[in-house]
């Protein structure tokens, strides 16, 4: 019966070691495919800002795309000290604009240059206000203001 029993347990056995094998290949072949991945597609450049001008820029560009005219931004100059000022934008928007849409995009085109842009949604007035941050100092906020909260 001992022969019996190992003759049978070979038999469940090498579908088992056969599925083992499949899957060894299959994981050496994606560790191939990553490492080749990585080789072929380098890092994301980081670019150095040159001026807070381009966070300005990318702001502007943001919300020209969608469609907010001139005249409902707002720009004031905040000293922060002797060294600095921040400026801060206010823009009137209205209850239909896709401010968290905006806030991604200007947070995606500010990425390339070490910029942080965090948001926070301030109820019950539903205004959007982004902070935006460049070597652990804020050098840029913009507040969303919908109509009836203006």
């Amino acid at each position: 019966m001992d022969q019996n029993s190992s003759m049978s347990e070979k038999k469940f056995m090498a579908p088992v070691r056969k599925k083992e094998r499949l899957l060894v290949i299959l994981l050496a072949i994606a560790c191939v495919m990553s490492g080749l991945m990585l080789l072929a597609f380098p890092p994301p450049e980081r670019n150095n800002l040159q001026d807070l001008g381009s966070i300005d820029r990318a702001i502007h560009q943001t919300l020209s795309a969608y469609g907010v005219p001139a005249d409902q931004i707002r720009e004031r100059s905040i000293k922060v000290d002797s060294l600095f000022t921040r400026t801060t934008f206010q823009v009137g928007i209205n209850r239909s604009f896709p401010s968290t849409a905006a806030h991604v995009r200007i947070a995606r085109e500010l990425r390339p240059y070490g910029v942080t842009v965090e948001g926070e949604r301030i109820f019950p007035e539903n205004r959007l206000h982004l902070t935006i941050t460049y070597s652990n100092r804020l050098v840029r906020s913009v507040e969303f203001i919908p109509e009836s909260a203006s």
